[in-house]
């Protein structure tokens, strides 16, 4: 094993993509950080907004799980770099901007729909179960990285060649109804983000169009299936 072998891909990797090597860095150091203090200290909740720290490192820390913690880091590196890179060669800013207008919508969604039920009261105290903002940034990432992807860019799993656009709907239901509700989250604020700053695909195609193009197409092709005539 070479030092500067390594050193230098470890650079490179930085210089394409910056910001998601802070975030790999940051939510894998913030998720060790828990082995000494208690990870309810670094999540979010809307009743415990008054302390704002919650709100980056409940968005930056990846899990309070260290096997999905690494899981989550091996994503960032398959799908949020290459997606930080194409993004910085169009414009150095446009990555960072998606991410900050991201970030907001993810914090103002979950206010938004805070509702008294969410919390517990046992006589004069209120109990409250902070909790990860992250899974909802990471399923509005993996939108985003479905919309502006080049199909090119597949997936190979036995055998069959995988679009992002796939992968991601894959993944939102493979978590469960959990994963599927920050999924569905993601892709609200994913699409909100995408007409906000008026992204565009390899193409020059509007991300939003594209995606409704695609969910017409599905829901054309659902339709033959049912009135396709049964064969003889």
């Amino acid at each position: 094993m070479n030092p500067e072998f390594f050193s230098k891909q470890i650079k490179r990797f930085y210089a394409a993509s910056p910001i998601t090597s802070i975030q790999m860095g940051a939510g894998l150091g913030l998720h060790f950080a828990t082995v000494l203090v208690a990870p309810a200290h670094f999540l979010f909740h809307p009743k415990l907004i008054q302390q704002f720290y919650r709100i980056p490192t409940s968005l930056l820390m990846l899990s309070t799980q260290t096997w999905d913690a690494a899981q989550k880091a091996f994503q960032l590196f398959y799908y949020q770099a290459p997606m930080e890179s194409a993004m910085n060669e169009m414009d150095k800013n446009m990555f960072l901007e998606t991410q900050l207008v991201i970030a907001a919508m993810v914090v103002g969604m979950e206010l938004l729909f805070f509702s008294k039920s969410n919390i517990i009261r046992q006589g004069r105290s209120v109990i409250v179960t902070p909790y990860l903002l992250y899974p909802i940034l990471e399923q509005a990432n993996r939108w985003l990285w479905a919309m502006t992807t080049h199909p090119s860019n597949v997936t190979n799993v036995f055998g069959f060649a995988l679009q992002p656009l796939h992968v991601t709907l894959i993944m939102s239901f493979a978590g469960g109804w959990h994963s599927l509700l920050n999924s569905v989250k993601g892709l609200a604020i994913s699409l909100l983000c995408a007409q906000t700053l008026s992204l565009k695909r390899w193409n020059g195609e509007q991300c939003v169009n594209w995606l409704q193009t695609q969910a017409l197409e599905a829901y054309q092709f659902l339709l033959d299936l049912q009135t396709k005539p049964a064969a003889p």
